[in-house]
């Protein structure tokens, strides 16, 4: 008999004891780049170099969609496509020639499409309401475009062809959540990100020659920063 209501206290308790339901949710957003520059320098025949210092990326505008679920109360995963439109390029140099060094100027633009896989650890309870801060580790790859790029060295030039780098990208990110009284959840975040490099193809057009040149190896952008961005998740 004891056996029995013991075993019917159990039953009672495992049904009555709540069940955290996975909760899906879209994430849209908008976010602005603020890029770190790198020194850059290539080499062309007939012996004609150009070390440009602080390639910089003006700041940019980006855009961001997921799709994540609740894995339990703590954890969450998604997986976020993230674009930024074109950004413009620009650094000043010395272009140094066998008898002549000269001020150069760089620019151009760049854009970049991610897809990032991303774990979110929320620091407390964000089912209740209020700021819920929150910490985002991202891994995944970046189609990086450099387009439009001129290297200007008055009277000449020198043009690149638009081209395409896949690179690794990460990203390690801290935000809050804040559920309002009727539970809208806004993310306010801030990371670090590396989506790697742009760089350009080896054939460039040189107004001193007045062809095609090939250079000793491809010119790169780092494509490096802190992004700072505002978010807001839509339960389906």
């Amino acid at each position: 008999m004891k056996t029995k209501h013991l075993l019917s206290a159990l039953t009672i308790a495992v049904i009555s004891t709540p069940i955290h339901a996975a909760e899906s949710y879209w994430r849209y957003g908008f976010s602005q780049n603020h890029h770190s520059g790198n020194d850059g320098s290539f080499t062309a025949p007939p012996g004609v170099a150009a070390d440009v210092k602080n390639v910089a990326l003006d700041k940019g505008t980006q855009l961001n969609i997921a799709v994540g679920t609740n894995m339990g109360k703590r954890l969450r995963v998604e997986a976020e496509l993230a674009h930024s439109f074109a950004t413009r390029v620009g650094s000043n140099g010395n272009l140094v020639s066998a008898t002549a060094t000269a001020p150069v100027s760089l620019e151009g633009e760049v854009t970049r499409t991610a897809l990032f896989a991303n774990a979110i650890f929320d620091l407390g309870d964000s089912a209740q309401p209020g700021l819920t801060p929150f910490a985002t580790i991202g891994l995944g790859m970046s189609q990086n475009t450099i387009s439009e790029l001129t290297l200007i060295a008055s009277p000449n030039h020198i043009n690149f062809d638009d081209s395409d780098t896949m690179e690794l990208a990460w990203k390690a990110e801290l935000g809050a959540t804040w559920r309002t009284a009727n539970n809208v959840l806004i993310d306010f975040s801030a990371n670090y990100f590396d989506a790697g490099e742009a760089e350009t193809d080896k054939t460039v057009f040189s107004s001193a020659l007045g062809s095609l040149a090939e250079l000793d190896k491809p010119f790169v952008v780092d494509i490096v920063g802190m992004n700072y961005g505002i978010s807001v998740r839509v339960p389906f």
